[in-house]
């Protein structure tokens, strides 16, 4: 493997229990060829930064914390982790609940390497399968890993309203090849360069939806290349919210949104707005904004999402074998 590679990985947690899980099934699995830095940004009630420094991983995590009252929200959250990035080769995001599996840092890798060889921005990403916990507490992989590809694609119901271009997306199977391009990004599993952290920054003014769809068209018109992978080589697992459980580690719960200052229907609604605007390319400039090297028209042919008559194709399905 040459040097040893640096990995970023961002972690955006908001009172989330499972945050140092994540942090120990993810350097307890990883294989040890590459060095791995972590980033978080813990918005939670107490820090856990004395229990980190037990670990003798420890030192490879940068580590923020502040009290949820005074969270903006998720990609606020993710915007300031990227102030932790210190140049390493790949970026890795992922959310604050999540299951490794053995030598994820070096499959990825050999990804990457493999995906180089068609672009030369390229960015793996998709919904990654579920696991949950047991009665006792032991985590589990809910689905056997099969070959389906893990595509995404805006779910039937299309935009929410007439007045909004936010779209909401799900995973379709799809059948041959390594992986399938793509043209949405999923905020729990992005591993891609280095280099994206600088070309295309979170934008602190979203919220929560609208938030992946954003970050796509940005990518994307940047010429950035996105490949969803099949099933059996996502090497991590998801914790899915279960029906009926509080959204306790969800930034809008009930406790804190009575006293907060700045509701999050208020910031809901300026992320439909930053949304809108970066469409029409009236309030979103820089590095923000939409890139250069590819146009919103050629993303529309390429997705088969019209937002400009708000209407959604069939796209072309382009799988890809490395």
């Amino acid at each position: 493997m040459g040097k040893r590679n640096a990995i970023f990985v961002s972690i955006a947690s908001f009172c989330d229990s499972n945050l140092l899980f994540t942090l120990e099934s993810l350097f307890d699995t990883a294989s040890g060829d590459l060095d791995i830095n972590v980033g978080v940004f813990d918005q939670s009630f107490e820090s856990i930064n004395g229990s980190i420094e037990r670990f003798q991983w420890g030192d490879r995590v940068r580590y923020l914390h502040i009290h949820p009252m005074h969270s903006k929200g998720v990609c606020w959250a993710r915007s300031v982790i990227g102030s932790l990035f210190d140049g390493e080769d790949f970026y890795f995001q992922i959310d604050s609940h999540t299951m490794f599996k053995k030598d994820w840092d070096k499959f990825l890798f050999e990804q990457m390497e493999k995906l180089g060889k068609l672009s030369c921005k390229p960015i793996i990403s998709t919904y990654p399968p579920p696991f949950e916990f047991d009665e006792e507490g032991n985590p589990f992989e809910k689905l056997v890993p099969s070959s389906y590809l893990y595509a995404l694609r805006p779910k039937e119901e299309g935009f929410s309203s007439s007045d909004s271009y936010e779209l909401k997306f799900k995973v379709f199977h799809e059948k041959g090849g390594d992986y399938i391009t793509g043209f949405h990004l999923a905020g729990g599993f992005i591993f891609t360069l280095g280099s994206f952290v600088d070309e295309v920054p979170y934008d602190p003014w979203f919220y929560f939806h609208g938030e992946e769809q954003g970050l796509a068209l940005r990518a994307y018109t940047k010429g950035w290349d996105i490949f969803h992978p099949r099933h059996d080589h996502i090497p991590l697992l998801h914790l899915y919210k279960q029906s009926g459980v509080k959204h306790d580690a969800h930034h809008w719960r009930s406790d804190l949104e009575q006293v907060r200052r700045v509701k999050w229907v208020e910031r809901k609604k300026v992320s439909e707005e930053r949304l809108t605007d970066l469409i029409e390319r009236e309030g979103v400039n820089g590095r923000l904004g939409l890139g250069t090297e590819r146009s919103l028209d050629q993303f529309i042919d390429f997705s088969g999402i019209d937002y400009r008559v708000k209407k959604i194709n069939h796209p072309e399905t382009r799988l890809v074998n490395v």
